[in-house]
Order: structure tokens, then C-alpha cells, then sequence
């Protein structure tokens, strides 16, 4: 842990060396998460017209990494948080730009894009959970509360930032262009946390990747507290995810910006991306 002085405030905690690098990249990086949920939905509709498609990218752009999380969790531990982390935003700054590029240029049918997404997602766990991590490693524990707070209210502000600036975007410069910022966005991230050191850290490990990956597993499961807080996140996730793609349709559906493929004369009917008039 790092010693700081000032007590256990606000001022002390950006006094701890790095931190407020880490924070501003977690920030920037979650408002863009944020953004993907109801950028990708919007894109799908507007160069697809089709729903189908867009809960297809959403859910391969999540679920894969979820399936290898512990994986991900054992490979922070073994190796430098930060540098997994920028990895990861790199892979998405790349995933998004191409998804943007190659459906501006007409070359991007919908398997391609559900491939994109679907390689995009394996690292999705190294970002998602690896800066986090670093928190109570770099903060005494004095400051913990400060820095928990810090953290938590940082999701609220990306929620409530994220989404309305993405559709904003959709509206204002297309789909593909959204896409393009999104990434850039998790460039910049990227570009804040190169070079930060990660704190020493003493751990466990069996010398096997995927047996402390599944002595995790194990351990999780066993334990009645963070079982019970993994199925009911696991749940809640299930029914926000569902929520990113339902509202954005009932509201399209309701002020008429979006009819199904059924009843629209949109010539999307193909696996080739063009725009609906």
C-alpha cells in the first residue's frame, strides 16, 4: 500500500501516486461502455433494420467473456493489471473503428460484424474487472471509502452520461460514425494508463493457468456469500441487458423512426449493410 497523509478525505486520495490516472481511464473507458449498449442497438436497426441482428451483437459482444472470466481473473494475477487492461481497450478501439470503417464502405454483412463482436468480447473481462482490482492495492486503508465511493459513483455517472450521448450521436452523425468516437473513446483511455506501475502483489497460484482459474471457480462457489451475489448480479444483468434493447424499441416503434422488417420496405433484407431511407 502507499502511505499518504491528510487524513482520510477526498484531497488525500488524489494525493495517492497514479490514482487519478487510473480513475479518469476507468471513467472514460465505463462512459463508453455505456455508450456500446445503446450504440450498438441503434446501429444494428440502422444499417441492418433489424432487431434480431442487434440482440445477436449484443449478446456475443458480452457472453463469451463471461465464459472466460476466471480465465481472466487468473491471468490478472499473474501478470500486470494495467497492461491487460490497455490490451483490452486497444482490442475494442480496434473491433469498433472496423466495425465503423467497413460498414461506412458497404463491406460489413451481418456475420462480419457478429465475428467482430464476438473476438472483441474474450477480453472484455480484463477491463471490466482488472482496474477495480488495483484500487484497495494502490489506496491505504484508511481511504478505502473514499476511493469505494469514488468508484461506485463512477458507474452512475457513465449510465446516466453514456446512452443519451451515444443515441444523441446516432441521431446527429449515423450509426458507423458513433461507432468510430466509441472507440476512439477507449483510446484515449488506453493512452491515460500507459505507463502506470502496477503495486507489488504476493499471490497464490498453482503454476497452472487453468487450475487457478478453476480453483476460483471452486472457491467462488463455495463460498455462500459470493455465490449468492453472483446468481443475483448474474439475474439483474440478464434483465438490464434485455432492458438496452427493448426500450430502444418501443421508443423507435412508438415515434415511428423505426418499422420491423415485415411491415418496412427497407431494402436491408440482405446480409449487405446499407442505409434506410
Amino acid at each position: 500500500m502507499t502511505p499518504t497523509s491528510g487524513g482520510a478525505s477526498y484531497r488525500a486520495l488524489l494525493r495517492v501516486p497514479q490514482l487519478p490516472r487510473v480513475l479518469l481511464g476507468m471513467q472514460i473507458s465505463r462512459i463508453a461502455q455505456t455508450m456500446i449498449g445503446v450504440a450498438v442497438v441503434l446501429f444494428a436497426l440502422q444499417v441492418y433494420g433489424s432487431p434480431e441482428i442487434a440482440g445477436i451483437v449484443t449478446f456475443v459482444w458480452i457472453f463469451p467473456g463471461l465464459l472466460v472470466s476466471p480465465i481472466a481473473g487468473a491471468l490478472l494475477d499473474r501478470h500486470g493489471r494495467t497492461t491487460l487492461v490497455v490490451i483490452d481497450y486497444l482490442v475494442t478501439l480496434v473491433a469498433l473503428v472496423l466495425i465503423g470503417v467497413l460498414a461506412l464502405a458497404g463491406m460489413l454483412p451481418a456475420w462480419l460484424l457478429i465475428l467482430i463482436a464476438f473476438l472483441a468480447s474474450f477480453t472484455g473481462p480484463l477491463s471490466n474487472t482488472g482496474l477495480r482490482t488495483l484500487l484497495p492495492m494502490m489506496v491505504p486503508s484508511t481511504l478505502w471509502e473514499r476511493v469505494n465511493a469514488v468508484d461506485s459513483n463512477g458507474y452512475v455517472v457513465a449510465t446516466i452520461v453514456g446512452p443519451p450521448v451515444a443515441a444523441l450521436l446516432v441521431q446527429l452523425v449515423g450509426g458507423p460514425e458513433t461507432m468510430i468516437a466509441i472507440g476512439l473513446l477507449y483510446g484515449v483511455a488506453a493512452v491515460v494508463l500507459i505507463g502506470i506501475h502496477d503495486p507489488i502483489a504476493h499471490v497464490a497460484s498453482t503454476g497452472r493457468l487453468m487450475r487457478d482459474a478453476w480453483d476460483g471457480v471452486v472457491y467462488t462457489w463455495n463460498n455462500r456469500t459470493l455465490r449468492g451475489l453472483g446468481l443475483s448480479l448474474t439475474v439483474l444483468n440478464l434483465a438490464g441487458g434485455m432492458m438496452t434493447i427493448v426500450i430502444p424499441l418501443i421508443v423507435l416503434q412508438r415515434a415511428g423512426g423505426w418499422r420491423s422488417r415485415s411491415s418496412s420496405s427497407c431494402p436491408m433484407r440482405g446480409s449487405c449493410p446499407s442505409r434506410c431511407a
